[in-house]
């Protein structure tokens, strides 16, 4: 089964690269929806999904109202994104990939 999410292309509310795609990277066996969040593997701010399926920022105040667990998890993946070699960052026609 594929636990991908695909829709139109959008910008990161952060960066403004092109957002295509989201999947779990969690121990859910769903595709990403509504309240999920992500980071950005451009510039590895966090993000979170709205009812329609759009990107938007994730406030100090939005992390701080996620639990410890998850919380540590966004703070995680925006720690290994930022360490990230610049080519594993973007995809090979130049969008960006999420992983929720």
């Amino acid at each position: 089964m594929n636990h991908d999410l695909r829709g139109a292309p959008q910008p990161c509310p952060w960066c403004g690269a092109t957002l295509s795609a989201a999947c779990n990277a969690g121990p859910e066996d769903d595709v990403p929806g509504p309240g999920d969040f992500s980071v950005c593997l451009h510039c590895a701010q966090p993000l979170r999904l709205d009812d329609a399926l759009h990107w938007n920022r994730m406030s100090q105040s939005d992390l701080n109202a996620l639990s410890d667990e998850e919380r540590q998890g966004v703070i995680a993946a925006m720690a290994t994104v930022r360490n990230a070699p610049e080519e594993l960052r973007r995809s090979p026609d130049g969008n960006q990939e999420q992983s929720v």
